[in-house]
């Protein structure tokens, strides 16, 4: 068997510029890499912020529901209120009217 060298010629230059490009090309990647992570952040910002402001909506919905169901109760005590008392008239008037008092 004949061993035939091969003829293998580098041009420096070459190489020189594949090396700059794959630098290059490095660089590239940290910089994409680096845009990604800043929108990863600024997207888990955006997430917190509209899962705050959700939670601040509901809550205030929650305290307004509440305020409204308490001024309702209010409204409600103060109707019985008037009932009482104007059921305590009807007694008076009742006993005056029949003489006698309405107590057993």
């Amino acid at each position: 068997m004949e061993i035939i060298p091969a003829n293998i010629s580098v041009d420096s230059e070459s190489v020189y510029r594949t090396s700059s490009d794959i630098e290059e090309a490095k660089d590239d990647i940290v910089v994409a890499y680096t845009d990604l992570d800043t929108a990863n952040e600024t997207f888990i910002e955006g997430l917190e912020g509209d899962v705050k402001t959700n939670f601040d909506r509901i809550i205030t919905v929650t305290d307004n529901a509440i305020t409204t169901m308490n001024q309702t109760l209010t409204n409600l005590i103060n109707e019985m209120d008037s009932y009482s008392a104007m059921m305590n008239g009807v007694d008076t008037l009742a006993s005056v009217q029949i003489g006698g008092s309405t107590d057993e």
